[in-house]
């Protein structure tokens, strides 16, 4: 753990029991104590390991960056112990307007990229952006060519759905405490006849209820 779990300074790892993550914690401490180093900022889906740390050394934050805060992005993810959900950050709901009275293809492209969305959690939303990109390409539109009022009503309508991507959260753990029965699941939805979006889901029976959690978003493409 101590070679694949560290990021520069900072651990982000787990264990399937509470007696496990006890364990790691003491020993990793202890280790680390060794060369003068105090592990801080601990963070838990689990009150139960988090009782038996000191208030000082716990994170204070409510929602985590999974990123490397003194360097480039990295995962682009944010993580909410509490609740134990996933959200994709998003500073692209900030830069950019929901009603720009002239794109072009480079400004689409532009506002399409920066959404960074590494794991796929977005994409069965993302692609709808990618899916317009693709008619500019299609209608042969030069990179500053203003976009037809058709399509920049179009264009305007997509947009107004980027800053509820900030607001997706995806549950971090898969699997429930006490599993049965699990099925993997394909739902297809058809946007268009050249591509499909594939979520890949899982179908919990954990004593009398069903869960269905969402797993991993592919793309079907046709030619």
């Amino acid at each position: 753990m101590l070679n694949n779990d560290f990021y520069v300074d900072d651990l982000l790892s787990g264990t399937l029991t509470i007696e496990d993550a006890l364990n790691v914690q003491k020993e990793l401490s202890a280790l680390l104590q060794t060369a003068g180093l105090t592990l801080r900022k601990w963070a838990s889906n689990h009150t139960t390991f988090l009782d038996t740390i000191p208030l000082e050394l716990q994170e204070t934050q409510s929602t985590l960056s999974l990123d490397n805060e003194d360097g480039l992005t990295t995962l682009g993810l944010l993580w909410n112990p509490k609740n134990d959900h996933l959200q994709v950050k998003s500073s692209f709901t900030q830069m950019h307007s929901t009603d720009s009275p002239a794109s072009t293809k480079r400004k689409v492209l532009a506002i399409t990229a920066s959404i960074f969305d590494p794991l796929g959690l977005l994409s069965p939303a993302v692609v709808a952006y990618k899916i317009f990109l693709q008619k500019l390409w299609q209608d042969k539109l030069q990179w500053d060519e203003p976009l037809s009022s058709h399509l920049q009503q179009e264009w305007n309508q997509l947009l107004q759905t980027i800053p509820t991507l900030s607001t997706l959260r995806i549950k971090r753990r898969l699997f429930a405490l006490i599993l049965l029965i699990s099925k993997f699941m394909d739902f297809v939805t058809t946007v268009n006849k050249l591509m499909e979006p594939v979520c890949t889901s899982v179908r919990q029976t954990a004593t009398t209820k069903h869960h269905v959690n969402f797993c991993a978003p592919h793309q079907r493409w046709h030619h």
